[in-house]
């Protein structure tokens, strides 16, 4: 048990380290990671869910529902993991991280904009694959974003990523 408790210290203390390293990144690269991540609060979602049926699909209102109602069921499943989990966010906990955006709520497990980049980046292409070069990278911005602006540790990304695509996995099947 001792070994166990050991190794969850350093990881854990690997991870204070990567937040302080990204907190510390150059003016431009977190202006522009601060911008990325303001797209995250929404509205580039907003216009995906749009984007099937603004290119005249013929499944393009179904796209948009699915979108839509998977966003609020991601909404659903973090809040609920955030209020049960109460991880601090790194800004509170380590006092050389220097918040960068204000959060958008309390907790940091799991990260709700990782979660929701993840899900489009996975969901959108297999409908319209042009959509993937964009995506992708973009998601990858997202989770770098709250990372770099003290407001989640890498382990809240993670989880974030990986819900989004279970998510997303599931509403490709319906």
């Amino acid at each position: 048990m001792a070994d166990l408790s050991r190794t969850v210290g350093r990881f854990q203390a690997a991870e204070r380290t990567f937040c302080r390293w990204c907190n510390r990144r150059s003016r431009p690269t977190l202006k522009m990671l601060k911008w990325i991540s303001k797209l995250g609060d929404g509205s580039v979602w907003v216009a995906c869910s749009s984007l099937p049926v603004l290119a005249g699909r013929p499944d393009g209102w179904r796209l948009a529902g699915l979108m839509v109602g998977g966003t609020a069921l991601n909404i659903g499943v973090y809040s609920l993991i955030k209020r049960k989990t109460t991880r601090q966010r790194p800004f509170l906990t380590l006092p050389d991280i220097t918040l960068l955006e204000r959060p958008l709520d309390r907790y940091s497990f799991p990260s709700g904009h990782t979660m929701h980049a993840a899900f489009f980046a996975a969901l959108l292409p297999q409908h319209m694959p042009i959509t993937a070069w964009l995506l992708w990278p973009f998601a990858a911005l997202i989770a770098a974003s709250r990372v770099s602006l003290g407001l989640h540790y890498p382990t809240d990304v993670a989880a974030g990523a990986a819900l989004g695509l279970l998510m997303a996995g599931f509403f490709l099947t319906l």
